[in-house]
């Protein structure tokens, strides 16, 4: 079996098949799918609309998906939102898993949990958030062993005794390797490294040498290269500050929150000339 990624599905075929597996799953869901207009519908409480699956597919086929392919065939797959953002998710980057169907006749064969599997493994950086109904036992279970946990639950939200429980899993913590690749770091490291290592000989140097030339050169030097190995250590330093600020700002800007870098010189020489007549 091949589970693949798809930032879309474009081939006709792998959408109609996932077409046919919402049709044949449509009534396992509380509510069922073909009573729902989108995938994250925030009224989810039980009714008797029926308007046919195709609003539901629409909203499936816009998205990207996880697809589970047996004899070239699509048995399961997992639809998938970047950077939602609603009053219950706030946090960026972010992605929604909107839609998880097995095939029945595929179902107890941990396929499933391979489509969680990939979608980890394929955005590690981000918070994985999805939601489902507090009855949904098998699937509440495996979202507990992929390591989610309850983000929120909203009460008889799909009638009553059912509720809607948010799920979400925070992406591992970086190694050291990739803490250096996030913030761009490698070249900063080499140079320390460089610089500690010519500063250490010279420093030795310096100790085995009783006077003379060398013994002068060697102190001068490895004082030289010690004050440039901490120039380029508070570099560093900023360098990583920087880069969080800007993650920061750019995380504002998903909640509308716009123009931080703007110049404050400008802003100043605006408001200074009026402060005589404000006080």
């Amino acid at each position: 079996m091949k589970i693949e990624y798809h930032a879309k599905v474009v081939d006709p075929k792998k959408l109609e098949e996932i077409r046919k597996l919402l049709v044949l799953c449509d009534k396992e869901f509380v509510p069922a799918l073909s009573s729902r207009s989108t995938t994250v519908q925030s009224q989810l409480k039980e009714s008797d609309k029926n308007e046919g699956i195709e609003a539901y597919f629409q909203g499936v086929a816009s998205q990207s998906a996880i697809l589970a392919i047996e004899d070239n065939k699509v048995v399961a797959f997992m639809s998938f939102r970047k950077d939602y953002i609603c009053e219950h998710i706030k946090i960026v980057p972010n992605l929604y898993i909107t839609t998880v169907i097995v095939h029945p006749d595929y179902r107890q064969n941990g396929i499933a949990g391979k489509m969680y599997d990939r979608i980890i493994r394929q955005f590690p950086k981000c918070d994985l958030f999805t939601r489902t109904w507090s009855t949904n036992i098998s699937h509440i279970r495996i979202l507990l062993s992929l390591g989610f946990h309850e983000h929120c639950q909203l009460s008889d939200d799909r009638g009553e005794g059912i509720d809607t429980n948010y799920y979400r899993l925070k992406p591992k913590k970086n190694s050291v390797l990739q803490y250096i690749e996030q913030y761009h770091l490698g070249n900063n490291i080499f140079f320390c490294l460089l610089l500690l290592f010519f500063a250490a000989t010279f420093i030795m140097v310096w100790l085995f040498t009783d006077g003379g030339v060398y013994h002068e050169l060697s102190l001068a030097i490895s004082t030289s290269l010690m004050a440039s190995l901490l120039c380029l250590v508070s570099d560093t330093f900023l360098k990583i500050r920087e880069s969080k600020n800007d993650t920061y700002i750019n995380k504002l800007k998903s909640y509308g929150v716009e123009n931080l870098q703007f110049n404050k010189n400008e802003l100043l020489e605006g408001i200074i000339p009026t402060c005589r007549n404000e006080l």
